[in-house]
């Protein structure tokens, strides 16, 4: 709502309330109920029922009042409203039925009119939210005048109901509803019993408990509005002394009120008048959502022990014993009382007066408890009741099940309709016309149509008509079933494939299995496979049976595989049993295996073998091992003189220990370790040392000795025509006629080079000129198949 709106609004009302009188007396008591609209969240209808005091009341009913929503937690104002009655003259009230009409008239009369105002509002449920809830409160004045146990006048009356917040559980909850109030008598010293109960639309459970009235905070028609926008707590009336809340009608034995059923039961010991208010409280699944409350008032009076007869009440057209009757669909019954002149009558439904219902006859089309009280016309008396007569709609229902199958599948094929097991007869219709014949529960059809049956009640006559199965003509369904054979492989499945209808159900060996009822079907077991389809229809087919039988599996052997020395290694022919299956690891090709492309180390060879029917083998496998072979370390050749010793050592890497091998053993010594020796060879000679190692792999190395004449080489010679060492002479030279010699400078420039021979020694110049002093570089190549030979030789001048 917008408050700037009701603001304004109320100055308008203002306005208008001053041409009123400013004191009021006219208030008996009343409540306002919140109910929701539709099931839409946020919409309510607001209702206020409160009863004029025609007897003492001189104000104009008020058309329009003020309504405000506060927030519980702080009070905060949240939306405000007004809300109209249509009826402003007291005249037109419609009253409120009085049971004893003969008793007291002036100061105790009970001449009560009843005034309601309602309006459909729309709450944003956005804005309510708030886990404590909400109230809602109208403040009026004032209450009727002459109330015995109430400290002063002019004292105002404020109507008061809680809500939750309009989100989750109790976005859609509504209000409990008093039921309407009687103008009853109540006599001093005798038993009365009087219903504050209420009713809840959601079914939450409801608790009674006294509360003190509120007051509020108008006092006069003046602060109607004004005040009426303050918000609570609110402050409650006074109560002379002796009174209180939960003693408001002093009684023998003393006022209580039933917390369950909301029935208060009194014998008041003195004569008044007495105002009282009953809060609900409303819980839903154990927590308080809500709360209203009404206020009442109650007229104690001394009354002759005028008692007349106990009315006789009956049920026309039932045997007079009877209590009960049946109100068949759109059909009543009649109560009836034994007429007499000198008798008031009132009929009451489940305790309340009934307007208007003060006839010895009663026609009811409700259900309900209903009694009839009577008085003494023309002389104040006590009342009697009659015994309680019951209205009970026919309630009963019949259901028609919904067969298995809603189509007839051929035109000989027939559906069972069954029907409610009730103490009935049935009659059967077809698209709505009576089928006759038969007039049991179950009833045999083999026509497509709309289905019905009508029950009747045997002892009332009384009818209702089941709900309708409709049934349709449809072919049979064809259902499929793939594949046609085939075989389980041992510790596999097999998928099977139906088609053809609108639901499955799988069968083994002739018998449903449970939870099986898709399109697909994994077998494990040897077995009969079937799959039963339906159409949407309910027509049914069953497949051809598919006979499986499970392959077990083939258990391969592979032949063991010998270990590999190196990569050079033979390629091995793969072999397992029995044949036709497949190799698999590393280096493997088809059934070789080959060391070079697996590579050295330990491999797994898989040999998979094949089943038949498709299914796959198991497995067998083996090692094999590409062992390194030996790695040797040793110079191609090695130069020596005739009268020299010669150590030859092979360095081997790999997996030791090691055997070693020399041959020939021509000069050589220690031809079984890794160094041997050659002592004074006499012409050049290649030996071969052969290496196994632990794992048997065998590597082989060699090296040529070649034996050479000695050679002095000089290290400095002086070309200064001295005739001591004037050239750079080569001694033994002569040995090696094709021996190339080659000298540098210090910038790597040939300064001298003689070939086949050191026929001319070098004499320290170049082209007749004298080299500088200094280091030079040699090269030797005595012959092609002996090294070259690098030093160094110092010319001096």
């Amino acid at each position: 709502m917008n408050r700037a709106l009701w603001i304004g609004f109320i100055g308008v009302l203002l306005t208008i309330t001053l041409s009123f009188t400013a004191r009021a007396n006219h208030i008996i008591g009343g409540h306002m109920q919140m109910t929701n609209v539709n099931g839409e969240p946020g919409r309510f209808l607001i209702k206020l029922t409160y009863y004029y005091d025609l007897d003492r009341g001189t104000q104009p009913i008020t058309p329009r009042l003020l309504f405000v929503i506060f927030r519980k937690r702080d009070n905060q104002l949240m939306d405000s409203l007004s809300i109209t009655t249509p009826i402003t003259s007291k005249d037109n009230l419609t009253k409120v039925p009085i049971t004893n009409t003969s008793c007291p008239t002036g100061a105790q009369n009970v001449q009560w009119g009843i005034v309601e105002y309602q309006r459909e509002i729309r709450l944003d449920p956005s804005r309510y939210t708030d886990p404590a809830g909400y109230y809602l409160s109208n403040q009026d004045c004032c209450r009727s005048g002459g109330i015995t146990n109430l400290n002063g006048t002019q004292v105002g009356f404020t109507y008061y109901l809680e809500f939750p917040p309009i989100t989750g559980a109790t976005t859609r909850n509504s209000s409990p509803q008093f039921i309407p109030i009687n103008a009853d008598y109540m006599c001093v010293n005798k038993p009365f019993t009087f219903s504050c109960a209420a009713t809840d639309p959601d079914g939450d459970r409801l608790q009674y408990s006294f509360t003190t009235p509120l007051r509020g905070n108008v006092t006069t028609i003046n602060n109607l509005y004004t005040n009426a926008l303050i918000p609570g707590p609110f402050s409650t009336i006074t109560f002379n002394g002796g009174y209180s809340a939960n003693n408001p009608i002093p009684g023998n034995p003393a006022i209580q009120l039933n917390p369950q059923t909301g029935i208060l039961t009194v014998t008041a010991n003195r004569e008044g008048r007495f105002i009282f208010t009953v809060r609900v409280e409303e819980f839903r699944n154990g927590q308080k959502i809500g709360e209203t409350r009404q206020d009442y008032q109650l007229v104690a009076v001394d009354c002759p022990n005028n008692i007349p007869p106990e009315p006789v009440a009956t049920i026309e057209t039932y045997p007079v014993a009877a209590d009960v009757a049946l109100l068949c669909q759109g059909r009543t019954a009649t109560f009836s009382a034994e007429p007499n002149p000198d008798l008031n009558y009132q009929w009451q439904r489940n305790g309340t007066n009934i307007n208007g219902a003060t006839q010895p006859k009663l026609t009811v089309d409700q259900a309900g408890e209903y009694t009839v009280v009577v008085s003494y016309k023309n002389n104040c008396g006590q009342t009697s009741k009659s015994r309680t007569l019951t209205a009970r709609l026919f309630e009963q229902t019949v259901q028609l099940e919904q067969p298995t199958k809603t189509a007839l599948c051929s035109p000989s094929d027939t559906v069972t309709l069954r029907a409610s097991t009730l103490p009935v007869t049935y009659n059967w219709f077809r698209d709505g016309t009576a089928l006759g014949g038969p007039t049991e529960r179950n009833r045999i059809v083999n026509q497509p149509g709309s289905y019905s049956v009508e029950i009747r009640d045997n002892s009332t006559g009384c009818t209702a008509t089941s709900n309708t199965v409709v049934l349709t003509q449809a072919p049979r369904p064809t259902a499929t079933l793939t594949p046609t054979s085939g075989v389980i492989c041992e510790r596999d499945s097999l998928r099977l494939t139906a088609g053809g209808g609108a639901t499955y159900q799988w069968q083994f060996n002739g018998v449903d299995v449970a939870g099986s009822t898709s399109t697909t079907l994994f077998a494990k077991q040897a077995g009969d496979y079937a799959v039963i389809v339906a159409n949407a229809g309910g027509c049914r087919d069953t497949s051809d049976v598919l006979k499986l039988t499970v392959q077990p599996r083939i258990k391969p052997t592979m032949a063991p595989l010998a270990a590999i020395c190196g990569t050079d290694g033979p390629v091995v022919t793969l072999s397992g049993t029995p044949t036709g299956g497949s190799f698999s690891g590393p280096g493997v090709s088809g059934t070789s295996f080959s060391p070079r492309q697996a590579g050295v180390g330990t491999h797994q060879i898989v040999y998979r073998s094949t089943s038949p029917g498709g299914c796959p083998g198991d497995t067998a496998t083996q090692t094999i091992r590409v062992n390194a072979v030996p790695a040797i370390q040793l110079p191609s050749e090695v130069t020596a003189g005739t009268q020299s010793i010669i150590t030859l050592e092979a360095v081997v890497s790999g997996n030791g220990p090691f055997q070693y091998r020399w041959q020939p053993l021509t000069w050589l010594s220690g031809p079984t370790q890794a160094t041997a020796t050659v002592t004074n060879p006499e012409r050049d000679t290649t030996y071969r040392v052969s290496v196994t190692d632990a794992n048997g792999c065998v590597a082989e190395a060699t090296v040529r000795v070649l034996i050479r004449a000695r050679l002095g080489i000089p290290d400095i010679f002086s070309p200064n025509n001295d005739q001591i060492n004037d050239t750079w002479q080569l001694f033994g030279i002569e040995a090696y006629p094709s021996a190339q010699v080659t000298i540098f400078n210090r910038w790597g420039e040939v300064v001298f080079h003689e070939r086949d021979g050191y026929k001319k020694p070098f004499d320290g110049l170049l082209n007749d000129q004298p080299l500088p002093a200094g280091m030079y570089i040699y090269v030797l190549k005595l012959s092609p198949d002996i090294a070259p030979l690098r030093g160094s030789v110092v010319l001096a001048r």
